[in-house]
């Protein structure tokens, strides 16, 4: 059965040779040149990089701000700012006046940039035919200072607005619900069931070990090391008949997509750096970020500044690795359900904006049914507007029941993105190096694998507070 597992990851990986892809040319970077302003106590964005910190903050790749769009949708976005509670931290009647300016100055600039080069063209000129003209040299120096003050003032308000820029959210979809989470579903639960925690099962058993050296450390064992291989690829088994391709990701990515994907990489919460690169790295001022290779920032770094061959759409991938959540670095007590490192399986959707809604449903249920055979109570959230990431119009949460705590865990989710993340990393599609339009992304995590784990332990144990693999789950058996 392994040697059929491998076999169908290499025929699916076959697959994505059939997939034509091409990079796009780095956007220019105009404003890339002095460092005449003081530092910021706000640590600098590595996405929205102001022109005079070029020198500071090697930007990779630069986010599309299209201010006609921002002033038409106003009205959305605001609703989005309300709905999420951001109303306080950014003010859009008074931003939309000052992109305006900023993108006057930004044409400006880039036409008084266009007609520096003819001049530099005549001097080149004149230079070959041995010939001087003082007048066209006194013109030159007054263009100079004219472009001088122009990107001055550019760079002035790029400090100002681009702060306010990147906490501009997506737009909130209809189905997400305003106030609170709903309940969509909820499956009967047994609350008299006498039970202990999946930590007190794996423990005792000598199952499951947490490491001395870091509360967050853990080591599945015996039992519970052949359960997790048989979980991931059993998830595997199940995504890739519905045209989910493997793909092997990156275990980090720069702190420019964390931004992206709305994520703070200057927070310790929010993501696990790696050592600073030194100070004469090409790459300045970018943060090495641990996401792990079952992330949506390693599938975001793939497709960066890349244009998808439209006739290939839909692309539906899955990635098996590791994962990371930040937020439990401190926990005191950890347990399977607050662990900082998963294994996990994580899935993307590239598609247009037109089968986007078709496409959320259709990864949400395909992930849902992979739960039905392990017969765990489940209970399905929609999630309510405040409690969404910033670039998220919409998502929907599975969970399953733990006994010992009473409550439903969540264990997988599907989030809709639509175009958003790829206008600020250039996600195209279109045909060779035409682009057409952005790509919209539905990603999702189908499993969380010690949360799964550890809803398994408590609810398949024996009245003696036991666990036996080879008496339960069945299913799973032929994945050993």
């Amino acid at each position: 059965m392994v040697l059929c597992f491998l076999r169908n990851r290499f025929l699916s990986a076959k697959r994505l040779n059939l997939h034509v892809f091409v990079r796009n040319a780095h956007q220019l970077n105009l404003n890339k040149v002095d460092n005449s302003s003081e530092l910021t106590k706000k640590p600098l964005s590595t996405l929205y990089v102001p022109g005079r910190r070029g020198k500071d903050v090697y930007q990779i790749v630069r986010p599309l701000i299209d201010v006609d769009f921002i002033s038409k949708n106003i009205d959305g976005l605001k609703r989005s700012c309300r709905l999420r509670g951001l109303s306080t931290q950014l003010n859009l009647d008074e931003l939309v006046p000052k992109l305006l300016i900023w993108d006057h100055l930004r044409t400006e600039y880039k036409c008084l940039v266009e007609k520096d080069k003819e001049f530099l063209e005549k001097f080149k000129e004149l230079s070959s035919s041995g010939t001087e003209n003082l007048e066209l040299s006194k013109e030159h120096y007054e263009f100079i200072q004219i472009l001088k003050s122009t990107k001055t003032k550019l760079h002035d308000i790029e400090d100002e607005i681009l702060p306010d820029v990147q906490l501009i959210p997506n737009f909130v979809d209809d189905l997400t619900p305003h106030e609170k989470d709903v309940i969509l579903l909820s499956e009967p639960v047994d609350q008299e069931l006498s039970t202990v925690s999946h930590k007190v099962v794996g423990t005792n058993m000598g199952l499951l070990t947490f490491s001395e050296t870091s509360p967050t450390a853990y080591y599945l064992l015996g039992e519970l090391s052949e359960l997790e291989h048989a979980i991931n690829t059993y998830f595997a088994m199940r995504l890739m008949p519905f045209g989910f391709a493997p793909m092997a990701c990156p275990d980090f990515c720069k702190s420019f997509i964390s931004e992206a994907v709305g994520s703070d990489p200057h927070s310790q919460d929010n993501c696990i750096q790696l050592q600073p690169p030194k100070d004469n790295n090409k790459e300045s001022g970018q943060k090495n970020i641990v996401v792990g290779s079952s992330s949506f920032e390693t599938f975001c770094a793939y497709f960066t500044n890349m244009n998808v061959n439209e006739s290939n759409l839909p692309l539906r991938y899955f990635s098996q690795g590791r994962s990371y959540d930040a937020r439990h670095r401190n926990v005191q007590s950890p347990d399977l359900f607050t662990v900082v490192q998963s294994t996990s399986i994580h899935s993307l959707v590239v598609c247009k904006d037109s089968d986007a809604e078709r496409e959320f449903e259709n990864l949400f249920d395909h992930i849902t049914s992979c739960y039905s055979d392990f017969k765990i109570s489940r209970r399905i959230v929609e999630v309510s507007a405040a409690n969404l990431n910033p670039t998220e119009t919409r998502r929907k949460r599975l969970e399953l029941w733990s006994p010992s705590q009473k409550k439903f865990i969540p264990v997988a989710h599907t989030s809709q993105r639509g175009d958003f993340i790829s206008k600020r990393l250039h996600a195209t599609y279109g045909v060779d190096y035409h682009a057409k339009g952005y790509c919209t992304f539905v990603e999702g995590s189908a499993v969380q694998i010690p949360v799964l784990i550890g809803c398994i332990l408590e609810n398949y144990q024996t009245s003696k507070h036991t666990f036996d693999f080879q008496k339960t789950l069945e299913f799973l058996h032929e994945y050993i």
